[in-house]
């Protein structure tokens, strides 16, 4: 088994997901209780937007008897999969059970993020991103577009343009930025900068 989870991690990490399915369904075939390979195999299928396939892998590992009462991964990416479906109930059910606030990572502020952003809620959203900022690790740029979005669907377009620019930092100019960028400038009066 550790020789088909590393072969199948290997897969999984070159994306190559439909490799790495056929290693981790090998796994369960003998073990239909191994958590990693259901978790596994579930994030091969979120990565390939089979999210109803992650959805059942993910609910069938945290069902598993003995499974550490503290492992969150299942239920964050099961948040993840509801987003990505638009049940955005279920997404903030999932997100904000106790056993994920408590153990609050970069990935789960981000999911929470997403979640409010998709439901109109920027505040609550806002606050997750801002959150998410704090951790050392936090090495997603693209919050900061999310963070001037919702400054700006706020009409707090000066602090949302600051955070467009801190985007721009880190990526080229990307078409979209380059649009919200030039929103948040003409917002402000400032039509001549956003035409450029």
């Amino acid at each position: 088994v550790p020789a088909l989870e590393a072969l199948g991690l290997s897969y999984r990490d070159s994306d190559e997901y439909e490799s790495a399915v056929k290693q981790f369904k090998k796994i369960l075939s003998t073990d239909g209780n191994n958590v990693d390979a259901l978790d596994h195999l579930g994030f091969c299928y979120e990565c390939q937007e089979e999210y109803d396939e992650a959805i059942k892998c993910y609910n069938t590992s945290k069902d598993i008897e003995g499974k550490d009462v503290n492992d969150i991964y299942s239920d964050l990416h099961l948040a993840n999969c509801y987003l990505q479906k638009d049940d955005l109930e279920h997404a903030e059910i999932l997100i904000n059970n106790q056993k994920i606030v408590e153990n609050e990572q970069q990935y789960s502020l981000q999911i929470r993020g997403q979640i409010y952003k998709k439901m109109e809620r920027y505040e609550e959203a806002i606050e997750n991103y801002e959150k998410e900022s704090f951790y050392e690790s936090s090495s997603r740029p693209f919050k900061w577009f999310e963070l001037g979005y919702c400054y700006t669907e706020l009409e707090k377009t000066a602090i949302g343009l600051e955070h467009y620019k801190k985007y721009v930092e880190f990526y080229h100019l990307t078409p979209v930025a380059a649009q919200n960028i030039g929103y948040a400038l003409s917002s402000l009066g400032k039509d001549e900068e956003a035409i450029e």
